[in-house]
């Protein structure tokens, strides 16, 4: 027992079959996975030696480094599918803002696995995108990220934890 954890039940462990719905946004994940390994495959050898690594607030690149780092974002954006793939076999572990019990176990699970499932997809596409528009920019085929990329994305993923969260502490 640590200093600031308080002693608790152990948690019901309940299997949590995949819903059609979750399928979907797995599939919309993997299709991110796959797409933003295509972009770097296809392009690599059409770079220049320098490519953008950093953008301003307008979308602007600020920072540029060697090619090879154009391989970070699929790389990441793999290891974000892969490590959240593997948390969601394990709901009773995530972090609820209420006593788990017995009788709102399976609520509370799915409403976490589905936030899980969402902030997934919504990663892997954001290095996907974040990707394609690296191409896109260091082959000058466009200037910047689109002014509207970073409040959209921040709005999205606020909505999706905002929406989740307020799912999971209404759970009775």
């Amino acid at each position: 027992m640590g200093f600031f954890r308080r002693q608790q039940k152990p948690r019901p462990i309940i299997s949590m079959p995949f819903s059609t719905f979750e399928f979907g946004l797995e599939i919309i994940a993997l299709i991110g996975v796959i797409s933003g390994l295509a972009v770097l495959y296809s392009s690599y050898a059409q770079l220049p030696d320098m490519v953008p690594i950093h953008y301003g607030v307008t979308g602007i690149p600020n920072s540029y480094a060697e090619k090879w780092t154009v391989a970070i974002l699929p790389i990441i954006g793999t290891a974000v599918y892969i490590l959240l793939s593997f948390l969601r076999r394990a709901p009773h572990q995530f972090n609820y803002p209420k006593p788990v019990t017995a009788e709102n176990a399976a609520r509370l699970y799915k409403s976490g696995i589905m936030l899980i499932a969402f902030l997934k997809t919504t990663v892997v596409w954001l290095f996907t995108y974040l990707e394609w528009m690296t191409v896109k920019i260091a082959m000058r085929e466009a200037s910047g990220l689109p002014t509207s990329f970073l409040p959209v994305f921040v709005v999205f993923m606020l909505a999706i934890v905002v929406y989740y969260s307020a799912k999971i502490y209404l759970v009775k």
